[in-house]
């Protein structure tokens, strides 16, 4: 298929859901004509549920949203419905109290219906109208989240509208914003603090230990993650090897993950192409809290637009990162110094798992990214350059 055929059909496609969403927010309006708007009476708030069972990286933006809420409601105990992996990341992190994996949704309307939360936050914006019917089916006196294509009819508070090109976790400050009546005050949206997440001390002292590469280097390694929930979201592997070579070339030690969802032959290449170097580790196995204790001890990563990426933000860590199907106004990372590549090819952004073309992260050059990695660990030197 070629690029202009598959712009096409992507078009057609947005369009057509576009119309869909268009008559279904027009029939899902219709009750709310009849319906008076409720105001959430905060200092009436004991218990809120916080939905939000889905992606690593999502939860991480949420963090500051969860922070702003328990510094809205103080008294309240917040409950985050997380999935199994997205709720490590919630391990020490004092503005939420309970946590509960999602297990189905028999589970889940059990829990519910013996907690009685008095609110609850749907936190995952979609059109699709199962999370919203969730916040429906929680009990609680107050519900809210976005409304996308009429998804405001699930929701007891006036619900805002979605804004698809806003960076991710200002939507989801904006979310919590949106309970404060009007006109008695904002949440400032200022810089984000960091860390985010929390290590433990013996999850940092795993980490040193496996990151000691000898008396005589004391470098803080550099983490390379080819990894990506969809296979158009990877950098080709082989331009991976290619900064990491270079990387060892320069006497730096490094940490090389292969995630699960690299294919053993590209596995294969990567054992066989660092087989020879000696400050590399290489990581196949290994836990979610293992993964963020490594990177809480690297001085930069290297990766895709991943959840790994966002999780490397929060902990503070500096990253250099491919962006190529995603929204890159979405989804750049929190905080300061990171570095996004994208090449701005008129398919880019598409938000397709696979991709026949994939020129948009072809197009990115090892070398490119070598040079802004070096900006980033030698930049009194390459000043002088």
């Amino acid at each position: 298929m070629s690029l202009f055929q598959l712009l096409w059909k992507e078009r057609l496609k947005e369009s057509l859901k576009s119309i869909y969403l268009f008559f279904r927010s027009v029939y899902f309006a219709l009750p709310l004509f009849f319906r008076k708007p409720e105001k959430c009476d905060i200092s009436q708030v004991k218990k809120i549920l916080v939905i939000r069972h889905d992606r690593i990286g999502d939860m991480v933006a949420s963090l500051p949203a969860l922070q702003a809420l328990h510094a809205l409601i103080p008294k309240a105990e917040i409950t985050v419905l997380a999935s199994r992996a997205s709720s490590q990341l919630l391990q020490g992190f004092s503005a939420v109290q309970h946590v509960k994996v999602y297990e189905g949704k028999e589970n889940y309307i059990r829990f519910v219906k013996a907690e009685s939360f008095e609110l609850t936050i749907n936190m995952i914006p979609t059109y699709d109208t199962e999370p919203s019917l969730m916040a429906q089916q929680s009990g609680a006196r107050w519900t809210i989240g976005y409304n996308w294509g009429g998804t405001a009819k699930f929701y007891t508070l006036p619900a805002p509208n979605y804004k698809p090109d806003e960076a991710f976790y200002l939507s989801m400050l904006r979310l919590v914003q949106w309970l404060i009546p009007s006109g008695e005050g904002k949440i400032e949206f200022k810089e984000v603090e960091l860390p985010l997440l929390k290590i433990s001390d013996d999850e940092k002292r795993f980490a040193q230990q496996f990151c000691h590469f000898g008396k005589e280097n004391n470098q803080m390694p550099v983490a390379l993650h080819p990894g990506g929930n969809y296979p158009s979201q990877r950098w080709d592997i082989n331009s991976f090897l290619d900064v990491a070579e270079a990387l060892l070339n320069r006497e730096y030690p490094i940490l090389f993950f292969l995630p699960v969802e690299i294919e053993e032959e590209k596995r294969n290449v990567v054992r066989k192409r660092l087989q020879n170097y000696t400050k590399v580790r290489l990581i196949e196995k290994g836990n979610l809290r293992e993964l963020m204790a490594l990177l809480s001890c690297c001085r930069l990563l290297v990766c895709n637009n991943t959840g790994v990426l966002h999780i490397a933000a929060a902990l503070g860590v500096q990253t250099v990162s491919t962006m190529g199907p995603t929204k890159h106004k979405v989804w750049m990372p929190m905080g300061k110094g990171h570095i996004v590549f994208r090449t701005g090819t008129p398919c880019s952004p598409c938000n397709r798992a696979e991709c026949p073309d994939h020129r948009c992260l072809k197009e990115i050059q090892s070398g490119s990214v070598m040079m802004a990695i070096r900006n980033c660990l030698e930049p009194d030197e390459r000043e002088g350059e």
